[in-house]
């Protein structure tokens, strides 16, 4: 859920802070106790990531649909109480 409501900031902020958006989402996991497992095929157990692979797949996934996210933000932009504004030509 916390990425859903992060997706359309991810979008619209600079790539400079994209990182900082991930590493908090994974910090934010992790004090709450969470964690981000990857199953070990060999040993058919279940091995944290570590943060740095982490903060990795965290941006992917804020990544996914963004396409889909920006048409949103920029029909909502230019749709205001219902009325929809004309671009100058």
């Amino acid at each position: 859920q916390i990425l859903l409501l992060l997706q359309g900031l991810y979008a619209k902020c600079p790539r400079s802070d994209k990182m900082k958006i991930s590493k908090g989402v994974v910090s934010a996991v992790r004090e709450l106790g969470g964690r981000f497992l990857e199953l070990d095929e060999r040993t058919r157990i279940y091995k944290d990531i570590g943060d740095e692979k982490a903060t990795k797949k965290t941006s992917q996934a804020l990544r996914e649909g963004q396409t889909k996210s920006r048409k949103k933000m920029y029909n909502d932009e230019k749709n205001v109480n219902g009325v929809l504004l004309a671009s100058p030509a």
